[in-house]
């Protein structure tokens, strides 16, 4: 326990209010922090910040509304936190704030008590700026959490246009391709011609490898060396596939996308199938189930292993490799995963230069979730929108905690809770609507990112391919008869995710079937300030004297609606 968590569980305490708000003086050409408080507040020589005074300008400390999804569901777009802060400016000093640039720079909040000290409050908030507004009297700081960070193009790299890896003058400023994971049968760019051979762009860098090629449908032949005609090879550097000689099209390519995790291994590995053992470091994101491909570093495009993770205690990796690619023994391997929606997330993060990332909470999601996915980004696209097709195509989400950190998860049946709230402690509940619980869960993977006619494929092309070749998405599906009988008016879930694989798109039918073919609750719970130690996607239990809480049940926090100017926060709890 705390000085902070003991005022969160106590009704009756005066709540007090910090903020340092960190606008940018064009003037100065850097940000200048400004100090805001309740109260009026001045720091000790051992705080951060050392003898600063906090003007008593604090009016309405913080509105804030946080979401995981949207209407109370637990599928869909995350929605962007959004909220205000509101500051005394009756006395017109603070007007020179007019004149500051506020968009997408820091404010920080603070919650506390009469005694404490700077080191004894408790950050209840951490995000940016959206703008101000100018009432008679006051002026409002709108307020962002820090998902506007990745509401802007994803893909900064373009071709110049140059010739070779860098196109013909015709790609000149378009922007490179971005394989996340793997990704079925996506059409690659066409370079242009190269000495009597023809290039392509699967990649914007190193990328995991390429499984295969195809012109009009039918297999291309690898070769490590330059190829012939009917043949292709692949710099996994650069993301570069190269054809020999002529070719017919469309031509289309299966490809483990960004390489975006190298672990390294000096064990002495025969390559061939079967189970295998590496030395690594400890704590690397390789969770039990993800596909990898372990690769020479001196000959990554043509010696390969490809298998799962089977085990992983301290420094030993065990992978049951299925496919493998050239002969010998080597001990210079390169181990990358395929791709994981926790991993394609921490390198999309990273891409965007957020280094404050809850780390734990990715490692559970990777532990969680270890299915191969991909997807397949053509031409750039804002980040918010990949992000949610990622998180929603494998039913998780994404968000930035209080403390400013990026974190991710899943939605999941009520876990063990990490606070508890009886009658007493709540002003008011109410329960939302909810929809009827799904008899059927279908869902499609293993996306085609090129469908074709089948005038567009060759006759040769074996039956099987011209089956996935045609059509975008294979399917799977998990239903419960006696759930329709209950519920003639149930929905089925039908859901485009991203999985690769057959079993995990059915163990992902079977289990969002689990989770949404019972009846289900969602509730609005008004309580003073206790939740402020709360985030989205926490478990929480709640006893009340209506709605058969009586004897208290676990639910899953969706919605954070906080307005400290009452100490007031509504929970949207769902379970």
């Amino acid at each position: 326990m705390s000085k902070f968590t003991d005022l969160l569980g106590n009704f009756e305490s005066e709540k007090r209010f910090l903020c340092i708000a960190e606008p940018y003086d064009l003037a100065l050409a850097s940000t200048v922090p400004h100090y805001f408080s309740s109260h009026g507040f001045v720091t000790e020589p051992g705080d951060t910040p050392p003898n600063t005074y906090f003007d008593g300008r604090l009016k309405e400390a913080l509105e804030f509304k946080r979401s995981l999804f949207s209407n109370g569901k637990v599928s869909g777009r995350s929605i962007p936190g959004a909220g205000a802060i509101k500051l005394n400016n009756d006395d017109g000093v603070l007007d020179g704030l007019a004149g500051l640039a506020w968009s997408g720079r820091r404010v920080r909040v603070w919650l506390g008590g009469p005694d404490f000290t700077m080191a004894d409050y408790g950050l209840i908030f951490d995000g940016t700026a959206q703008g101000i507004a100018y009432g008679d009297a006051e002026i409002t700081i709108n307020l962002r959490d820090l998902q506007y960070l990745f509401d802007r193009e994803i893909q900064p790299l373009k071709f110049a246009g140059t010739g070779g890896g860098e196109g013909a003058a015709d790609l000149a400023d378009r922007r490179k391709p971005i394989a996340l994971g793997v990704c079925r049968n996506v059409e690659p760019v066409y370079l242009g011609p190269d000495t009597g051979q023809h290039i392509f762009a699967v990649g914007d860098g190193p990328i995991v490898g390429v499984l295969r090629v195809l012109d009009r449908g039918v297999p291309l032949d690898f070769v490590a060396a330059a190829p012939t005609p009917g043949q292709w090879t692949v710099d996994c550097a650069t993301g570069v596939v190269t054809l020999g000689g002529d070719y017919v099209g469309p031509v289309t390519a299966d490809v483990i996308g960004k390489r975006y995790l190298s672990v390294t291994s000096s064990s002495s590995v025969t390559v061939g199938t079967g189970s295998k053992t590496f030395t690594v470091a400890a704590g690397q994101p390789l969770p039990i189930g993800a596909m990898v491909r372990v690769a020479s570093a001196g000959a990554m495009n043509a010696v390969w292993m490809d298998g799962k993770v089977t085990g992983y205690s301290g420094t030993s990796l065990a992978i049951e490799v299925t496919e493998a690619a050239g002969s010998g023994t080597d001990d210079d391997w390169i181990i990358s995963p395929w791709g994981t929606v926790a991993g394609i997330m921490k390198a999309i993060v990273d891409g965007y230069g957020v280094t404050n990332i809850d780390t734990a909470a990715l490692t559970a999601l990777n532990t969680l979730q270890p299915a191969t996915v991909g997807h397949w980004i053509d031409q750039g696209g804002n980040g918010l929108d990949i992000l949610d097709a990622i998180t929603d195509g494998a039913s998780c989400y994404y968000g930035f905690k209080r403390d400013g950190s990026f974190t991710a998860g899943r939605v999941d049946a009520p876990a063990s809770p990490t606070a508890s709230y009886a009658t007493y402690q709540i002003l008011d509940i109410d329960r939302g609507d909810v929809q009827d619980p799904a008899f059927e869960v279908v869902v499609k993977y293993r996306r085609n990112y090129a469908p074709a006619n089948l005038k567009d494929i060759d006759g040769t092309a074996a039956d099987g391919d011209k089956t996935f070749l045609t059509n975008e998405w294979r399917q799977t599906s998990a239903s419960d008869a006696a759930i329709q009988t209950a519920f003639p008016l149930s929905d089925p879930i039908e859901m485009e995710s991203i999985f690769d694989d057959a079993d995990d798109a059915a163990a992902e039918a079977t289990r969002l079937l689990a989770l949404m073919g019972v009846p289900r609750g969602y509730f609005n719970v008004d309580l003073k300030v206790q939740p402020l130690a709360l985030n989205n996607g926490d478990t929480v239990a709640i006893m009340h004297n209506r709605y058969g809480l009586d004897g208290g049940v676990n639910l899953v926090v969706l919605d954070l609606d906080e307005d400290l100017t009452d100490y007031q926060v509504r929970l949207g709890v769902w379970g």
